[in-house]
């Protein structure tokens, strides 16, 4: 972590704060920043700033990890993340050229009305979460002359293991990845429930 402060002549001063990814994941930001704030706002009154609340620390989460990871039966879930592996197609990827470079690049504006139909009444039909509706269209887009198209699925890694900790207000690196071969091809209702279904299928 690195930070500086800047002052501008005849304006206010900036503060830059710079921290890698393994050190502070996006909700760690939001935590570092509204204690920052409350602070700075301690401060400004002269008053000294608010005790932390007694949120879990990162390395007793990892230690929680450690010791459910020991204590999982993992063998059952290998033969899932084999099988996930086993669908990924070989050859290019989508869009890339004979140098071997990734180029495709795909963007698509939806209007306020139409963003507001897919948070309320698309995740309300077929009871989806954001995520899985976003998954959705992108394997029928990327995987419709194919069986399927394995995504690389990034959560926010914040499980609770143990109820004792609390993981609300920790700073620190929880990013998930894991791979998903997803087929969302005939019916666009069809698809919604089979993507659903093949995401809330993953172990853990």
């Amino acid at each position: 972590l690195r930070a500086g402060y800047f002052r501008r002549d005849g304006g206010d001063g900036r503060l830059l704060l710079v921290a890698h990814h393994l050190a502070v994941d996006g909700v760690s930001w939001r935590v570092l920043l509204e204690e920052l704030q409350q602070g700075d706002a301690a401060a400004v009154r002269g008053a000294a700033p608010l005790p932390a609340p007694g949120w879990s620390g990162w390395s007793a989460w990892v230690q929680a990890l450690a010791q459910h990871a020991g204590s999982v039966d993992s063998s059952a879930e290998l033969e899932l993340w084999r099988d996930q592996l086993a669908h990924a197609e070989p050859g290019p990827a989508v869009g890339e050229r004979e140098s071997g470079e990734l180029t495709l690049e795909l963007e698509r504006r939806l209007d306020a009305e139409l963003t507001r139909g897919l948070l309320q009444h698309g995740q309300r039909a077929y009871r989806l979460g954001l995520q899985e509706l976003l998954l959705t269209a992108l394997a029928r887009v990327l995987g419709r002359d194919r069986a399927g198209v394995l995504v690389d699925v990034e959560g926010h890694g914040r499980v609770e293991l143990e109820r004792e900790l609390d993981l609300s207000g920790t700073v620190g690196g929880f990013t998930t990845h894991y791979p998903r071969w997803l087929q969302a091809s005939g019916e666009c209702g069809a698809a919604l429930v089979r993507v659903k279904e093949q995401l809330r299928a993953v172990p853990q």
